[in-house]
Formats: C-alpha cells, sequence, structure tokens
C-alpha cells in the first residue's frame, strides 16, 4: 500500500480504535496540560489576541472559546484557543521533530469534538493521533536533525497543522477515500518561517505559528472536504511532492513507520516549569542544588550556568520574563523554586532589568551539544562548590512527570483564572475521560460565567 493510503486507513478509523492504557494515560496527561496552558494563556497578551479576534467574527455555537463568555464557529474557537495555547511557553513539545504538538492539535480536536458532539475517549484519541502524524512529518522530511535545524522553515508550524487535521479529519468522520484530499490541502497550506524568532514580548505573532495557524488551516482544509472539494489524490509522491518542496534526503516511509505501535505522545516532553524548553535544565540544575544539599540562598555568591550556544541564544536575555534565563535563575535563587507566577511577573521582571543580580552568570558554549542540559556550580560564601550536570530534565522520557507532578502544574495554572473547586473538577474529568460523555460538557469548566 502507498503511504497515503496507509495514512488513509489509519486517519479515518482512529476515533474507533481503542488507545493502549498507557497511551491513553499519557493522552490524558498532555491534553490536561494543555488545556491548562490554554486557560493560563486566556490572560496573557496572545491569548486575549485571539480571544479579540474571534469575537469580531460571526457568532456561532460550534464550539468555546476557552477563557471566555462566549461561543464560535470550530475554526474560530481553535484559532483563538491555540493562540492561548502557545501565549508563552507552558505547554509540551516534542524534541525529535522540533514542535511543540499540544498547542495547535488540542484546541482542533477540542474544536471538532464539539461540533460532532464526541465523547471524551474519541476526543483523546483524536489528540493521540495528531501527535502521531506532527512527531512523524518533519522527521520524514529532514532525517538529519542538523538539517532539520538548519533550515529556515518553521518545524514548529509544520508538524502541527499535519496533527491538527488529521485529529480533525478523524472526528468529523471522513472517508478513508477522502483523506488524500485532506493530506493534499494540508500540503498546500503547508507554511511558517522562523522569523518568529525575532517576534516581540507579546508573543502573538510566535503563538499564531507555533499553534495558531495549524488549527485555523486544519479546520479550512475539513471545511473543504466536507464541502465535497477534489484534488490531488497523492501529495507524496510524483514530482513534484510535498518532499521536494519541505526537506532535504527525506524519508517519505517515516511517515508511517510503526505507526499504531509506536505513539509519539508518549514520547513527548512535558515541562516541569512554565519557561521555554532551554530553560528547563538550568533551572531544574539551580532548584534541585538549592534543595538536595539545604543550601541558604542568603550564602550563595555565584551561580554559574553552561549550556549549548544555539539553544542558550533562545533564552538568554531575552524581552520576556518566561524566557529570559539570567531572570529566571535570579528568580529560582531567590524563591528555591520557580512558580508560574513567577515566571511571568512582568513588574518584578522590570525591577531585575533594572538591578540585575551580579552573582548570576550565564556561558554559551559552541562545544556543547544543542540537547536539553546545562552545567549548573553554585558557589558558597565560605568557599564550598556544588554543581550538577542536568541532563535528564523533568517531564522528558528519561525522567517523566508522574501524574500528581501534572495535575499539581494545572491546579497552578487553572485555579487563577477558573477558581480552585472548577479547576479539580476540570481535572478529574480530563484525567477519567470515561466521566466526559459529550465533550461539550466541558463548556461550564473551561468558560467564564
Amino acid at each position: 500500500m502507498s503511504i497515503v493510503s496507509v495514512l488513509s486507513d489509519y486517519i479515518s478509523t482512529a476515533v474507533a480504535r481503542p488507545l493502549p492504557e498507557d497511551v491513553q494515560d499519557a493522552a490524558s496527561r498532555h491534553t490536561l496540560d494543555t488545556l491548562a496552558a490554554i486557560v493560563s494563556g486566556s490572560v496573557l497578551p496572545a491569548g486575549e489576541a485571539g480571544i479579540r479576534y474571534a469575537w469580531r467574527q460571526p457568532r456561532a455555537d460550534e464550539a468555546m472559546v476557552i477563557g471566555s463568555e462566549f461561543t464560535a464557529s470550530a475554526g474560530d474557537a481553535a484559532l483563538a484557543n491555540a493562540m492561548s495555547g502557545h501565549a508563552d511557553e507552558t505547554d509540551d513539545s516534542h524534541e525529535f521533530s522540533l514542535t511543540h504538538p499540544g498547542c495547535g492539535i488540542v484546541p482542533t480536536a477540542l474544536a471538532v469534538a464539539e461540533r460532532e458532539g464526541r465523547s471524551g475517549e474519541e476526543f483523546l484519541r483524536a489528540v493521540a493521533l495528531g501527535y502521531d502524524i506532527c512527531g512523524r512529518i518533519t522527521r520524514a522530511a529532514w532525517p538529519d536533525r542538523p538539517a532539520m535545524r538548519a533550515q529556515h522553515h518553521s518545524t514548529h508550524a509544520i508538524g502541527p497543522i499535519w496533527g491538527a487535521a488529521a485529529a480533525a479529519a478523524s472526528l468529523a468522520s471522513l472517508e478513508a477515500d477522502r483523506i488524500p484530499y485532506v493530506l493534499s490541502y494540508t500540503a498546500q497550506q503547508t507554511a511558517g518561517l522562523r522569523t518568529m524568532l525575532r517576534d516581540g514580548p507579546d508573543h502573538i505573532e510566535k503563538a499564531f505559528v507555533f499553534g495558531g495557524m495549524a488549527a485555523s488551516n486544519a479546520l479550512r482544509t475539513i471545511g473543504f472536504i466536507e464541502a465535497g472539494w477534489t484534488g490531488v489524490d497523492d501529495v507524496f509522491t510524483g514530482f513534484p511532492n510535498f518532499f521536494d518542496a519541505f526537506g532535504k534526503d527525506s524519508d517519505p516511509e517515516f511517515l508511517i513507520s510503526e505507526l499504531g505501535s509506536r505513539f509519539v505522545i508518549a514520547q513527548t516532553n512535558l515541562k516541569r516549569f512554565s519557561i521555554g524548553s532551554p530553560a528547563q535544565a538550568p533551572i531544574q540544575g539551580v532548584v534541585d542544588l538549592l534543595r538536595d544539599e539545604g543550601l541558604d540562598k542568603r550564602d550563595v555568591s555565584l551561580v554559574r550556568v553552561r549550556m549549548s550556544r544555539s539553544l542558550g541564544a533562545v533564552v538568554s536575555d531575552r524581552g520576556m520574563p518566561n524566557i529570559n534565563l539570567e531572570y529566571l535563575v535570579s528568580a529560582a535563587l531567590a524563591d528555591g523554586d520557580l512558580s508560574f507566577a513567577a515566571s511571568h511577573d512582568t513588574r518584578r521582571f522590570e525591577v531585575w532589568q533594572a538591578d540585575r543580580d551580579p552573582r548570576v552568570v550565564i556561558e554559551l558554549d559552541e562545544a556543547i551539544e544543542p540537547t536539553l542540559q546545562a552545567f549548573v556550580r553554585i558557589e558558597m560564601s565560605d568557599g564550598r562548590v556544588f554543581e550538577r550536570h542536568e541532563t535528564e530534565v523533568r517531564g522528558t522520557g528519561a525522567n517523566p512527570m508522574p501524574t500528581d507532578e501534572v495535575v499539581a502544574k494545572a491546579l497552578d495554572l487553572c485555579a487563577p483564572v477558573l477558581g480552585e473547586d472548577v479547576s479539580r473538577e476540570l481535572i478529574e474529568r480530563v484525567m477519567d475521560p470515561r466521566r466526559i460523555g459529550n465533550v461539550r460538557d466541558l463548556r461550564p469548566l473551561l468558560m467564564l460565567p
């Protein structure tokens, strides 16, 4: 069978196919983590921008706009919620495909599941499907990671639109013979440039590239196919094809490799801290050294962090508190931990900018491999030195976040917006999707009264 045929069959049957228990558990954790990111992001500039856009469009009752009082069309709701999902750096990430799957896929699947009256289990199956496609498409296009990193298309835009389109197609009950057209129109709408790395502190264009564009394009594609549009029946073969336009030394077969047995959602990273991925290892090193060694922050004379130059450049001396590593280390040193509130406190960030902590030194080293790792050294005023090489970041496959930590993070993110009681009910339902007979039942928990 061709790649298109295998994908079409897999996508069209996904919501009817039960997930292995461990994969369903992973889908619940990642869905909860993404919904929490959307809730907390709905009050940040990028989330507010998405909500304002949806408010200005013709009103519909297809799907909720999370953190608001109104509903919208599935496409507008998905766009707004996806913007909230990457309004900061709270959402999950898949290191090997260089994507943030959740912020584009979960809002898309949620909107279509609402529109179609799907159950919680069907919703989670579509989410897992979306991760499967998202996590494979960029690796199929660029099997060589240095080549993937070196090119100027945004993999963070490419992966999620393919994952979102797959999830939406499955929930919309499109037949297998219609899926090739979904794939072809998704290829036509694949876009995104790494220019978004120069986005300003509001994070609005970056949120659109990482999540909003994927969600809105995917829903547009599904609308085309539901309206009977036809097109190219195999976008992966012939000349030119998708991999001629995107990729280098591509491996198209990787797109269907181990489908149904290797689930990308189970290999995707969650974030212990609501900050940029490259900052996770340094902050983990600082927080864990302070805790494990029982260090008194008042006696710390120096904190030195060494990390990859290419990854460090993403988080060093940036204009937002949650991706400014120098500020984050200072806040973690002061608090002994790093909460969502501290990493997003713009007033505290402004005060720090005016009087930076001289004890914090960040060194970016070309010789360090660009993976999630950091060398952390804490020097005390009495001459003692404590060092740690962080290589197993919390939330990655080597050091996964247990369910209680995922729940605690979600509560920290949701409670300030939704209230603690509502947040706890939301968490319980998402972690046990059998309690969601219809995804619309989540509206009272995710919308403002």
